[in-house]
């Protein structure tokens, strides 16, 4: 190796290592802000989310300017919520409550929550009997409606979601289940995928750059795996890999 190709190298270490003490040293004053203030917004948001409640039982027929309103407001409080519940995930990361979990009732869940615009046609691909997993239902939920919201949002004009579950299994290795969420939007560039799980590492105008990274917390924190395989023009798919767990092999028979 030439001294020119020593120096570039130590150069991309040293970036690399700066980017990292950076990205940890934004985490620490966001865990820090989440702590102080992530609680105090709770309280508002939901008298504003009773408000909307209340107006709509006592607004016997509502015109069409004041439901759409009412609606707006609705997707805002949670949208602010999803962005407080991010935050305190990571400012105060809980350990899985593990229960007996169907997690393709998980994903219909998280599906329903999501409320798709009709451009969007979702295609639903479960092997039959699915065993049941392990795992803490709201975490996973959360995980999925991630995943759903980014294939939403790499698809503006409408296109297929296609989320997918089967058992998996490799010999010698506990046997376990794979999830995958593809898109068919614009597809991620290579060098934007091998970041894309960072925390605060964002490519949009707005947003934290936590979504993807509190994925993979959870994911992990469930002894499994995430994954994004992209290609540029046709699409992205995201693939979990989870464990059965004792539960599913203690009863087995």
């Amino acid at each position: 190796m030439c001294l020119e190709q020593m120096v570039d190298e130590r150069t991309r270490e040293l970036r690399a290592a700066q980017e990292q003490l950076l990205r940890q040293e934004r985490l620490t004053m966001l865990g820090q802000i989440a702590g102080g203030i992530g609680h105090e917004l709770r309280s508002p948001l939901g008298a504003i989310s009773n408000a909307i409640y209340l107006l709509r039982q006592t607004i016997a027929a509502p015109d069409a300017e004041t439901r759409e309103m009412l609606d707006l407001l609705g997707r805002q409080v949670d949208a602010s919520n999803r962005v407080l519940t991010s935050l305190l995930s990571f400012a105060r990361p809980q350990p899985p409550a593990r229960r007996p979990t169907d997690v393709v009732a998980v994903i219909d869940a998280a599906l329903a929550q999501a409320a798709l615009p009709d451009t969007i046609v979702v295609q639903r691909e479960f092997a039959d009997a699915l065993p049941e997993l392990s795992a803490d239902s709201d975490q996973l939920q959360i995980v999925f409606s991630n995943l759903i919201r980014n294939a939403a949002q790499a698809m503006p004009e409408g296109g297929t979601l296609t989320i997918s579950g089967q058992r998996s299994a490799v010999s010698g290795q506990p046997p376990t289940i794979e999830i995958r969420v593809r898109d068919t939007g614009g597809g991620i560039a290579p060098e934007i995928a091998e970041k894309i799980f960072q925390p605060m590492f964002t490519t949009k105008s707005r947003g934290l750059g936590l979504g993807l990274a509190l994925c993979k917390m959870i994911v992990e924190a469930h002894d499994g795996v995430i994954a994004v395989k992209s290609i540029v023009g046709q699409g992205t798919t995201f693939v979990i890999t989870l464990p059965l767990g004792t539960y599913h092999l203690n009863n087995l028979g």
